[in-house]
């Protein structure tokens, strides 16, 4: 039952994370396994934690299961490679009721994960900000992400350097660096 004890760990992290940022969290409880009973077992029980996301191997599950485990899915997902870049575009097509999978997008960024989610995360609140004021993203978003990075020195290395550069002899990064 290792699996039960991933999903316990999980979900007391999830809600210790909730409880201190006062946001909704999430993590890809995983129900894959070798029969679509013990697939439908690992769901109810990640429904019975309040898990708001679960995920299963489309190829391993086959179509019973999948379609099976249809009903726990309430939220579209988007993932792969997102970039600040792409918020306007998402902000747009998923809507609020949605779930953004920042993973190479983080790694993406000079000093790494953590400052990759700072500027995902920014340039997701600037795009959601501009369309709650009726601002148009697809015309508008590259002014978007380009007005918020002067908020964000996390952002503001995406858009100016990128990860190729060499930003370590940049005199604003060293400053940040050694402070």
């Amino acid at each position: 039952m290792r699996w039960r004890d991933s999903f316990l760990f999980c979900a007391e992290a999830i809600y210790k994370a909730q409880a201190e940022t006062g946001e909704i969290k999430g993590q890809y409880l995983n129900a894959t396994t070798g029969t679509c009973e013990d697939m439908m077992k690992r769901a109810v029980f990640a429904r019975e934690l309040g898990a708001p996301i679960i995920m299963n191997d489309y190829i391993t599950g086959g179509f019973t299961a999948n379609t099976s485990l249809a009903h726990y899915c309430v939220l579209p997902i988007a993932l792969g490679g997102i970039h600040v870049w792409h918020m306007p575009a998402l902000t747009e097509i998923f809507g609020d009721d949605s779930v953004l999978q920042f993973g190479g997008g983080n790694l993406g960024h000079p000093w790494r994960n953590a400052p990759g989610a700072v500027a995902n995360r920014v340039a997701l609140e600037a795009c959601v900000q501009a369309r709650n004021e009726g601002r148009d993203l697809a015309s508008e978003g590259n002014t978007i992400i380009h007005e918020a990075a002067k908020w964000s020195l996390e952002l503001v290395l995406l858009v100016r350097y990128g990860r190729k550069s060499n930003l370590n002899s940049h005199p604003w990064i060293q400053y940040r660096l050694c402070n």
